[in-house]
């Protein structure tokens, strides 16, 4: 099961960077971190330790903007 989960949230990454590139976003997107945090626990119940890692700090440097309100 985790590795369907882990090709459908691998392909949500790759159309959401494409959605946001760093050129227009340089300090990420928190729709990035939601792909990039997904894929980490992916990773996490697999015991891929180092990729959940790599997932889990490009997850967490991304800079989420204030609510509008």
């Amino acid at each position: 099961m985790e590795a369907e989960a882990q090709k459908y949230y691998q392909e949500a990454l790759e159309m959401r960077k494409k959605l946001f590139p760093v050129e227009q976003f340089p300090a990420g997107h928190p729709h990035l971190a939601v792909s990039t945090s997904a894929l980490a626990w992916v990773h996490t119940r697999r015991r891929e330790y180092d990729q959940a890692e790599k997932f889990w700090k490009q997850s967490l440097q991304t800079q989420v903007l204030p609510a509008r309100g």
